[in-house]
């Protein structure tokens, strides 16, 4: 019999301008940011979800956002990663992650960079009902099967949580 799986989709959250930055992943967390990761890492353990492993992209920003997951879900160092390949990802760079997680992971969250993370919700569950998925934004699955198996898999996105909603 297989398990249910959930897959959180994170957006970092609001960072400073680019101008005066030679490297875009230094990039920081604008105080809002920093507010808006704290607020959304307690929606989402509000609406009784669990992270069993973050992913995370290098990034300054992406790094400070997930702060507040690790803290807000007491996760520890095995239980969230810096992986390289998700600065800066595609959706494909993304479902390639997803589909390597082993199986006894039931609840995975990947924080990461737009275009990458809207246009993977795009393909796998919004459609052309969406456009953007805003600073702190998180979009989640659910399915039964096997990681291995998620892009065959029948999936449902069960809801989109962003500040503005919130508000």
């Amino acid at each position: 019999m297989s398990v249910k799986k959930i897959l959180l989709i994170i957006r970092h959250s609001k960072t400073e301008n680019s101008f005066g930055f030679t490297n875009d992943i230094e990039r920081k967390l604008t105080e809002r940011g920093h507010n808006d990761a704290a607020l959304m890492a307690k929606m989402v353990q509000h609406k009784g979800y669990k992270i069993d492993q973050l992913f995370i992209s290098p990034a300054t920003r992406t790094q400070q956002s997930a702060q507040y997951y690790i803290d807000t879900f007491n996760l520890t160092t095995d239980k969230f990663e810096v992986v390289k390949k998700l600065y800066a990802a595609t959706a494909t760079t993304i479902e390639n992650t997803i589909v390597s997680v082993d199986n006894n992971i039931t609840t995975l969250a990947i924080l990461a960079h737009n275009p990458g993370v809207t246009d993977f919700l795009i393909t796998h569950g919004l459609g052309k009902y969406f456009d953007d998925l805003p600073t702190s934004g998180v979009g989640i699955f659910e399915f039964e099967g096997e990681w291995c198996t998620f892009l065959k898999s029948q999936k449902k996105l069960i809801e989109v949580l962003t500040v503005k909603a919130l508000s």
